[in-house]
């Protein structure tokens, strides 16, 4: 898939966060959903398909790998870019791309580039 124009869905439980990463990837030409929780990026990956995730690892009871196991068993050929604030704790493998906050536009732009 070409980097341009494709669909991004931000996890993030911090709506600012969450609203800075969706401006950035669709200031990049991206087409972005925001989700606030587990459950709500679950419900909207049910309904639509998504090309990469953009989300926090520490997302409450439920978090950002949780999220990608349950996400890829939906879509399987969904990408992840994991956001985290506290290193690389709890990454599911090296190979798994990282952004630490804070972060600058060109890393998550980056980052969902080298995603797709």
């Amino acid at each position: 898939m070409d980097a341009d124009g494709a669909r991004v869905l931000v996890v993030d439980d911090d709506a600012a966060v969450a609203a800075l990463a969706a401006t950035i990837a669709a200031d990049a030409g991206h087409t972005v959903t925001v989700a606030g929780s587990v459950e709500e990026a679950l419900a909207l990956a049910g309904a639509q398909r998504f090309d990469v995730v953009v989300t926090d690892v520490v997302l409450g009871a439920r978090d950002g790998l949780d999220l990608a196991e349950a996400l890829s068993a939906i879509q399987p050929a969904i990408r992840f870019v994991f956001m985290s604030g506290y290193g690389t704790l709890g990454v599911r493998s090296p190979e798994d791309p990282v952004l630490m906050k804070p972060f600058h536009p060109h890393e998550l732009r980056d980052r969902v580039a080298a995603a797709l």
